[in-house]
């Protein structure tokens, strides 16, 4: 990837980052009550705030993609089967959400099934959408990277168990992911072309 494709997905993503933050929060203030009680003044800063925020959950999924675009590239290296790396791919998916569970997780069961269930559901549309771009060989890898890098980037919020900050970094979260998913075949293809 080119210094100038890195600069214009940093920035890409850095923006969708702080606009899915600005739109969940709102929702979630106009759900709460808070919307309508707020002034000129406070609606700026807490507008800021959310943009603020919504930058730094998407420079973490830039970091996360990268780890995950490093250790994609050591682990096809190192598996010379390709199914090895999908297996194993598959494996994380099964487990990290019982891992997640297991030590996080401070809420019921039914509400963890449910939002497990909704990231997964998420994660599958982007896999389909990525391999309906690409190639069917996309899906494991795609499916693992917004599923279980989600779930882990997500961790933090989990852990406070605050359902709004929850809702609110794990969509700016897969909407950060998402983009940067879907958009690196392009970045890649006009490299190599």
């Amino acid at each position: 990837m080119t210094i100038r494709n890195w600069v214009i997905m940093f920035w890409s993503t850095l923006l969708i980052g702080g606009g899915a933050a600005v739109i969940v929060g709102l929702m979630l203030a106009l759900n709460d009550g808070e919307l309508n009680q707020w002034n000129g003044l406070e609606f700026g800063y807490n507008v800021l705030s959310m943009t603020l925020a919504g930058f730094m959950f998407s420079i973490l999924s830039q970091m996360f993609f990268f780890a995950y675009m490093t250790l994609n590239f050591i682990a096809r290296d190192m598996f010379r089967r390709p199914s090895t790396w999908k297996l194993i791919q598959i494996f994380f998916i099964i487990t990290v959400p019982f891992e997640i569970y297991m030590f996080l997780w401070q809420g019921t069961t039914i509400k963890f099934v449910l939002e497990i269930g909704i990231m997964l559901l998420i994660s599958l549309a982007v896999a389909y959408w990525k391999v309906k771009m690409t190639n069917p060989g996309a899906f494991i890898p795609s499916l693992f990277f917004m599923f279980v890098f989600t779930l882990v980037e997500t961790a933090i919020a989990i852990q406070v168990s605050n359902d709004e900050a929850t809702l609110l970094m794990a969509t700016t979260l897969f909407a950060c992911n998402a983009w940067q998913l879907l958009r690196l075949h392009k970045v890649v293809k006009k490299i190599e072309s």
